[in-house]
């Protein structure tokens, strides 16, 4: 279940964006660390797909793209993503880690899958 242990303490979760902002279109996004990415206006690559959702870019929308070589790139609303969010069926704060393995959740508090 997910009641909270005897003895557990509480949380906080101070931090909940997962990008640090550089300014002028800059980011430095927690799912690519290595590489800073940059916002481009009006993408479409419908070959191309975002690293966090993982839906083409068929729509004209703002995206951000590695400004090395690599082909990072995410929609502009994934990187905006919260870390951190409480969800109104769940007890504990989800919280964002970016890991593309696999396609299901899974709550490290109570262990339940989604």
């Amino acid at each position: 279940m997910c009641d909270k242990k005897k003895g557990e303490t509480e949380e906080t979760y101070e931090n909940t964006k997962i990008f640090e902002d550089k300014g002028d279109g800059v980011i430095l996004h927690q799912g690519h660390p290595c590489h800073q990415v940059k916002l481009e206006k009006q993408f479409h690559d419908e070959n191309k797909h975002c690293q966090a959702c993982m839906l083409p870019f068929y729509g004209d929308g703002n995206v951000y793209r590695c400004m090395q070589s690599c082909d990072f790139i995410l929609h502009e609303s994934c990187a905006y993503l919260p870390r951190v969010k409480q969800f109104m069926l769940h007890v504990h704060p989800l919280i964002l880690e970016l890991v593309y393995t696999t396609s299901c959740f899974m709550c490290r508090k109570c262990d339940r899958n989604s």
